[in-house]
């Protein structure tokens, strides 16, 4: 047995990889000089064409039976949630208690709350600007007003980060906690792996430290639950109104749905508009396209409501091409195969397959002229021709459940702060990509993007 191979054996590479951040950048690499199917740990496979990809998340049929969710990634324990949940039925019956509150009517009578908290940071933007030597950090900006929309509409309640203009610390001790989640979660690929993060706390206080942080993480979104609990109906048409009008989970069910709600509904949406800021502002032919098309809509700021910006082709093309080339979920979840055919081959049941979401995207079988950030392609005669695909909120029945609020509240903010203000990356941020300073813990854990804005004239 050589080295590699007994490092493969024992998956070495896989977490060694997976922790460093690189991730989604090395299965990339992999694909290109291996193909459309690589294997990447013993009895795992990466895919990255399309067919591949609706064959792995597709809901079963009479003739095709459905992949579920893999036990090394989502074995979480109880209490389990609507993300994690491996048993089809188990979810089924917490979509149909969730969904609900995610349906285009429901959102149209909360869009008031988006609207609110993108008011109030587009007034803080210039505000910072004006202060801070070097300008706003957009990444932590976007992740202000998007873990506040969240928070509002789970709790009840913002976390008070856009009206304060800093991180709640909540949200703090959440991100920075990726790096600790992502190595937690390679447990099931090394054994023994487990037991040598159990002895860390007592040979490091910086692991013990991440323990008591989690703790206190823990508790207050337990105690935000208890509270929204004792609000009891509130008519606010919130996430919690429908679950604790027609369902009976426990606090701890409560809670773990909450904690996925705000991560991946909060951090997915940041990180889109983070990365959609970037291109926006390196690309100034494309910006400065986005600029006539919304400026010349809407004959007044408040006149962009949620309808309004959803007819505006460029616009949802930029945020369409944005995610494509930096998926805000990068790594398809792993599914196990029950015996079928992954485009066009038979993969053996038990065996674990994924679509390498970040790689298949930006791969010239699935998109011409890949690496270039061209919305264009995604608009009119263009799109029919080259047929562009992109699915960064998954597919199939495991789809997010969030997807209509996300694009909700990335169109509101990206046409109110085009609407609204001219800006410029601060001089330090104008050397070397933001994107490839990016790192993969679990979620993305992205660099800080200064800016200055300046407001446009009326």
């Amino acid at each position: 047995m050589t080295i590699v191979e007994a490092l493969m054996k024992r998956q070495l590479w896989y977490i060694w990889t997976y922790i460093g951040g690189r991730w989604p950048y090395v299965i990339e690499n992999a694909h290109k000089q291996y193909g459309g199917v690589v294997r990447i740990a013993p009895n795992e496979l990466s895919f990255i064409t399309r067919d591949a990809f609706k064959d792995i998340y597709a809901a079963p049929s009479k003739t095709r039976k459905l992949f579920t969710k893999a036990p090394m990634m989502y074995d979480i324990g109880q209490p389990s949630n609507i993300a994690y949940e491996m048993d089809p039925e188990k979810h089924a019956q917490k979509l149909k208690l969730m969904q609900p509150a995610f349906r285009v009517q429901s959102l149209r009578d909360q869009e008031h709350i988006v609207h609110e908290y993108v008011d109030l940071l587009m007034d803080q933007l210039q505000w910072v600007s004006s202060r801070a030597t070097g300008g706003v950090d957009v990444t932590k900006a976007f992740e202000w007003l998007t873990f506040d929309i969240m928070g509002h509409l789970t709790f009840g309640e913002p976390f008070g980060a856009v009206k304060d203009a800093r991180s709640h610390y909540w949200v703090s001790i959440l991100l920075d906690s990726l790096f600790a989640a992502a190595l937690y979660s390679m447990r099931p690929r090394m054994p023994g792996l487990g037991f040598l993060l159990g002895l860390a706390p007592y040979f490091s206080r910086s692991a013990q430290a991440i323990i008591d942080s989690n703790k206190h993480h823990a508790d207050l979104t337990l105690e935000k639950v208890r509270k929204r609990i004792d609000l009891g109906d509130t008519h606010m048409d919130d996430f919690f109104d429908h679950v604790l009008k027609h369902g009976s989970l426990s606090e701890a069910e409560l809670a773990s749905e909450a904690n996925v709600l705000l991560s991946a509904g909060a951090e997915t949406s940041s990180t889109a508009l983070a990365a959609t800021f970037w291109f926006l502002t390196t690309n100034p032919t494309t910006l400065k396209k986005l600029q006539e098309e919304v400026r010349t809509s809407f004959g007044s700021y408040e006149a962009i409501t949620g309808d309004a910006v959803a007819k505006l082709p460029y616009l949802n093309a930029t945020l369409e091409e944005s995610m494509r080339l930096f998926a805000p979920v990068p790594t398809g979840g792993p599914r196990v195969s029950p015996g079928e055919l992954v485009d066009g081959q038979y993969i053996p049941q038990g065996t674990a397959v994924s679509g390498a979401a970040f790689a298949m995207f930006r791969d010239p079988r699935c998109v011409p002229a890949h690496d270039a950030f061209e919305p264009e392609r995604w608009i009119g005669e263009r799109k029919q021709t080259e047929k562009p695909y992109a699915a960064p909120f998954s597919t199939g029945p495991r789809a997010c459940l969030g997807i209509n609020l996300s694009w909700l509240e990335m169109r509101i903010t990206l046409a109110k702060l085009v609407y609204r203000y001219d800006w410029a990356l601060d001089g330090d941020q104008t050397q070397g990509s933001w994107i490839a300073r990016c790192k993969m813990h679990f979620m993305w854990k992205k660099p800080e993007l200064m800016a200055r804005f300046v407001p446009v004239k009326e």
